[in-house]
C-alpha cells in the first residue's frame, strides 16, 4: 500500500486527512497520471482514512495532514502547491512519472509537429525544459489561468523541478527513475520512496488465457509521443502476435488517432479497446508472453 509503504521506510506518523490534487484541467483532459491518483484515491481510502480530491492548486489547505501531487516534468501546479504546502507546514508527496531527457528530446527531435508545438520545439532546439517551461505559459493563457502568475518561477522548468526533489517527498517507482531524475535535473535526490505502479500480480488475478501467448500490450491514449503507429509497423511485419492497444484519443491529436485507426483497421492481429479497469489490465498483463 502506498501509505503503508512510505510510513514503513521513513518512519512517518500515519497521515489522518489525506489530499489528492490533480491537474487543473482534468475535467476536460483525461490521461494515465489521473488514472494513477484515482487508483491511489481508492488504495488509501481502504485504510480508512479521510481522502478529498480537488483539481487547484490554491485549494485551502487547512485540516489536511498530506498532500499529494504528480508529474515531475510539467511542474507548474505541483511548484506552486509545494510552495503553499512548505507555508502550511504540510508535507508534500509528489509521484514523479519522470521519463528520460534523451528519450523525450529525441521525438521532439523526430516527430514533426505542426502549429505552436513545431515552432517552440523549433525556437529551443529540442531541449525539453524550454520547450515546457514555453508551453506552460501558454497551457495557463489559454486555460485562463491567471493566477499562476503570482508564482513567476513556476514557469521556469528546471528550478520549478528542482525546487521539488529539494523540498518535497518523491515517490518514484524503481532505481532506475531515481537515476534518470538526478542525470536530468543535476539534482540529488533525498527524500524519496520506492513505490511500484499501483497494482500487484499477487491476488486477484484471472489471467485472459491460462497459457502464455504472444500477445503485445500498448496502454496509453492514441498520440503521437507514444508513437502507436510505428507499433503497427511492427504488428504488420508479426503477424503471428497479437497486438491490443488500450487508450483513447487525446483532444489535441485527432489527425494521428484517425491515422492510427486507418491503419489498425487493415490488420487482422490488432485490437484496439478504449479503455479497460485496472483488473481487467492487470488479468491480459498476466497472459501476455
Amino acid at each position: 500500500m502506498l501509505i503503508q509503504g512510505i510510513k514503513q521506510k521513513n518512519k512517518l506518523p500515519m497521515p489522518k486527512n489525506i489530499l489528492f490534487i490533480v491537474r487543473s484541467n482534468s475535467k476536460i483532459k483525461g490521461g494515465g497520471d489521473l488514472s494513477l491518483m484515482s487508483h491511489f484515491e481508492r488504495l488509501v481510502a481502504e485504510l480508512n482514512l479521510k481522502v478529498s480530491v480537488a483539481n487547484d492548486p490554491f485549494i485551502d489547505l487547512h485540516g489536511f495532514s498530506a498532500i499529494f501531487s504528480v508529474n515531475l516534468d510539467r511542474p507548474v501546479e505541483s511548484y506552486i502547491l509545494a510552495k503553499r504546502c512548505k507555508k502550511h507546514g504540510i508535507p508534500l508527496y509528489l509521484y514523479t512519472l519522470h521519463h528520460p531527457f534523451e528519450g523525450v528530446e529525441l521525438y521532439l527531435k523526430e516527430i514533426e509537429f505542426k502549429g505552436v508545438r513545431g515552432v517552440v520545439s523549433y525556437i529551443v532546439k529540442n531541449s525539453f525544459l524550454q520547450y515546457e517551461s514555453i508551453l506552460s505559459i501558454i497551457r495557463a493563457l489559454i486555460g485562463r489561468q491567471f493566477k499562476f502568475f503570482l508564482y513567476p518561477k513556476a514557469f521556469i522548468s528546471s528550478y520549478a523541478a528542482r525546487y521539488l526533489i529539494r523540498n518535497t517527498h518523491l515517490v518514484i517507482t524503481g532505481e532506475k527513475e531515481k537515476y534518470f531524475i538526478e542525470k536530468d535535473f543535476k539534482e540529488k535526490v533525498s527524500k524519496y520512496s520506492y513505490i511500484p505502479h499501483a497494482f500487484s500480480f499477487k491476488a486477484g488475478v484471472n489471467p485472459v488465457s491460462s497459457k502464455k501467448i504472444n500477445r503485445v500490450l500498448c496502454a496509453g491514449r492514441i498520440e503521437p509521443r507514444k508513437n502507436q503507429i510505428n507499433v503497427l509497423e511492427v504488428a504488420k511485419q508479426l503477424p503471428e502476435y497479437q497486438f491490443i492497444f488500450i487508450g483513447g484519443v487525446n483532444p489535441s491529436a485527432q489527425s494521428y488517432y484517425r491515422e492510427f485507426r486507418s491503419k489498425a483497421a487493415a490488420l487482422q492481429n490488432v485490437t484496439i479497446q478504449d479503455s479497460v479497469s485496472i483488473h481487467e489490465l492487470r488479468n491480459l498483463l498476466s497472459s501476455a508472453e
